[in-house]
């Protein structure tokens, strides 16, 4: 029988029924049963347990079940484990539970069942959870577009607060989104995935291709060109590297992405890390973008600029920004009793920087072939941020500049970016990028300055520092507890984080005698990460927080010593002003020795090696309160009613893990070349004073001091440059 429904929110409880008509949608904000769901990127389908085998409980890991399965000419590895905080989840998508339309508004959830089928409509009860693909076009969690500007492909998934009417044909619920991490304790989640080198399905992921969902590849053996041209072969724009043209730059990439998440028995994040692993060839075309620009030794560019962003349909692939991981509710020999997906997005980018201290006529050109294994960026709970170079292979070659300043230095980088994005309906919960670095530097005999020289040299990796803080006092008017606040304070670097014991307050003011908390650091890490502070009252489970996390830039000097930071309240301490009372310092801690590549008999010598730079943007738990319209009043209730969902409310959008940024760290760069500067057959310049040039032929490439600083140029006739006192020559055509 089909229905015709009438607006449920002008005439609540009225269902009419009308033989033969069909649902109709649109009008009235309905949407009709969808007469097809796309498949999640990969199938769920094939993340069945009897493909997958139990991993024993090892170090850090708990026991967990691996798969290996193949979908759209990809292989993924997926480890999962997790304990359910529910008993079931609601699939609208199933035809088994009888739902033939919903509308989704104003925090409600209106469902219109087939009464044939909606046996388990009366098990929708408070705290049930209720999931659907992105089809049923349901914006209470999902908005079209993420904050980071990504599809959302998860659908939705909602939690009920309350059943506000039910009926034989039609309930409606209060619901507020809720994210999969919300929905399980204890959480390891790791996978990988990578292009496979014959796309295909094996017999255990099913024999062939269902649906067609092949990804299609072009342009040989690579899965993406970052500023790729695929019909010339050539870079598709050329960008400016500081006073360099980067006319030809591009990268092409086969990337291997390593995911893992895991919290704690509360839900927190204990462990975040993004790893890569790629084979990938850089093409690094550079000429002087602007002779004046080039020559002013202050013009030196170390700032990194964004080549490309992707993917792109006309960029090797049109592919997936996301990939759906399936999360179990429970498994019990091959029985899935239910899943929830959990999207995670990666998008790729080509980023380049250069620096110069001298002019180039002709080209610099370098391509090479690097395969990397194994960069990661990382934190834990207990130990903070980390890092891992990995390891690189490179081999390429090179055609150097034509020179009319024998005293070339530069420096130049491709960096091929994987950012990895773990989502919430419109936010990014985690954010986390690594970019593996092609680096290159050209430098003659005659160099004076040290741009080649700094980046030939590996980073240094010594903590050469104590960073040291002492919280001493903390005022607010704000209040977070029914009877006497307990609160403390702390602040965080690189993700590890140092408290204050609970205190309790005179007045409006706790005081702490405990002085500095001194940490060793790298002090270049400083410059692209903040000390971070905040300020908790001590709970049972989470602690509440009265102050936005305040932020400090200790590279500056000038913000060393006794500070007072006015810290913003939180909406729930309801405190008009806050102030945290700090002492900050930093001393060196060991004294480091200049690196330096050392000297070359080489006239022009051309290095080469790799580097990372990366981060983590930290961990904000969901914030669900923006994406409802509720009163307060009935907030309260449903967490008075439900000891299960005050996380969700009072602790939406806590910040659990600050950003993290880490610098460009390079291993040493090797020796490529080793060459004659033009017109020398050794890598020593021939030098010819203005009489000895008499009477010579040919072309002559000369240098000369000119105010203290060398420059060259064509020498035909030596009369042009009587006047200056030396002038070195090599000739050429003799």
């Amino acid at each position: 029988m089909d229905v015709l429904f009438i607006n449920f929110r002008s005439f609540r409880g009225l269902t009419c029924f009308a033989p033969r008509f069909a649902f109709r949608t649109g009008v009235l904000g309905y949407t009709k049963r969808p007469s097809s769901f796309v498949k999640p990127f990969p199938d769920p389908a094939l993340f069945h347990p009897r493909n997958g085998r139990r991993l024993e409980a090892e170090e850090d890991l708990p026991e967990r079940v691996h798969f290996e399965v193949e979908d759209g000419g990809y292989e993924f590895h997926y480890d999962f484990a997790g304990t359910p905080t529910v008993e079931r989840v609601f699939n609208l998508d199933s035809e088994e539970n009888g739902v033939e339309a919903i509308q989704c508004a104003d925090g409600r959830l209106s469902i219109y069942w087939n009464t044939s089928k909606a046996k388990d409509a009366a098990k929708l009860e408070k705290d049930a959870v209720i999931s659907g693909s992105p089809e049923w076009q349901c914006n209470i969690s999902n908005s079209t577009k993420s904050r980071s500007g990504m599809p959302q492909r998860t659908g939705l998934l909602l939690r009920v607060l309350q059943v506000a009417d039910a009926a034989p044909v039609s309930s409606v619920f209060r619901v507020a989104p809720v994210s999969p991490l919300q929905l399980f304790r204890n959480v390891y989640l790791g996978v990988s995935w990578r292009r496979l080198e014959q796309p295909g399905w094996s017999a255990a992921a099913g024999g062939e291709a269902r649906d067609g969902r092949q990804l299609q590849t072009s342009c040989g053996d690579f899965e993406w060109g970052l500023n790729y041209d695929c019909d010339s072969q050539q870079a598709s724009q050329s960008y400016s590297l500081g006073p360099l043209k980067c006319s030809n730059c591009y990268v092409t990439l086969n990337a291997t992405p390593t995911f893992q998440l895991q919290t704690n028995d509360e839900g927190q994040p204990t462990r975040l890390s993004f790893g890569l692993s790629a084979k990938f060839q850089s093409h690094l075309e550079v000429r002087l973008d602007d002779v004046e620009t080039s020559l002013d030794p202050n013009a030196t560019e170390d700032t990194w600029t964004t080549i490309f962003t992707g993917p792109r349909s006309e960029n090797l692939i049109d592919t997936f920004t996301a990939i759906t991981m399936p999360m179990f509710g429970k498994l019990i020999s091959s029985v899935n009793d239910w899943t929830v997906n959990i999207g995670i997005y990666v998008i790729y980018t080509l980023k380049g920087k250069a620096g110069l201290q001298s002019s180039l006529d002709g080209v610099l050109r370098d391509q090479r072939t690097l395969e990397w294994t194994g960069a990661e960026v990382a934190w834990t709970k207990e130990s903070g941020f980390n890092y891992s170079l990995g390891s690189v292979i490179h081999n390429g070659t090179t055609t150097t500049p034509s020179l009319t300043d024998f005293s070339a230095d530069l420096a130049a980088s491709l960096a091929p970016c994987a950012q990895l994005s773990l989502d919430f309906g419109d936010e990014s919960m985690s954010d986390a990028s690594t970019c593996l670095e092609a680096n290159v530097a050209y430098s003659t005999q005659r160099a004076t300055t040290s741009v080649a020289a700094t980046a030939i040299a590996a980073s240094s990796q010594v903590d050469d520092e104590d960073l040291c803080v002492d919280i001493y006092a903390f005022e607010t008017d704000g209040n977070l507890d029914t009877f006497s606040d307990e609160p403390y304070a702390g602040w965080c670097f690189l993700g590890t984080c140092h408290n204050r014991p609970t205190s309790s307050f005179s007045g409006n003011r706790a005081e702490w005698d405990a002085g500095y908390q001194c940490v060793k650091i790298q002090s270049s890490l400083l410059q692209s990460n903040k000390v971070y502070l905040g300020a908790w009252e001590s709970d049972t489970l989470w602690d509440d927080v009265y102050i936005e996390r305040a932020s400090e830039d200790l590279f500056k000097l000038e913000n060393l010593g006794n500070r007072t930071i006015n810290a913003t309240p939180t909406a729930t301490s309801k405190g008009t002003y806050a102030r945290l009372f700090v002492r900050f310092k930093r001393t060196p801690s060991s004294r480091l020795l200049s690196q330096s590549s050392g000297s070359s008999s080489c006239g022009q010598s051309f290095y080469a090696g790799g580097g990372m730079h990366g981060g983590i943007s930290g961990f904000v738990f969901p914030d669900i309160v923006e994406h409802v319209n509720l009163m307060r009043f009935f907030c309260l209730a449903v967490l008075l009613l439900s000891p299960q969902l005050p996380s969700l409310f009072e602790h939406g959008g806590t910040r659990l893990v600050d950003p993290i940024q880490l610098p460009s760290y390079r291993s040493e760069m090797s020796q490529q070349l080793c060459a004659a500067l033009p017109g020398s057959n050794t890598g020593d310049l021939d030098e010819w004073s203005l009489e000895e040039r008499r009477g010579k032929r040919g072309l002559c490439v000369c240098f000369w001091t000119w105010h203290g600083r060398w420059k060259g140029g064509i020498l035909r006739n030596s009369g042009e440059f009587v006047g200056f006192r030396r002038v070195y020559c090599s000739v050429f055509g003799e």
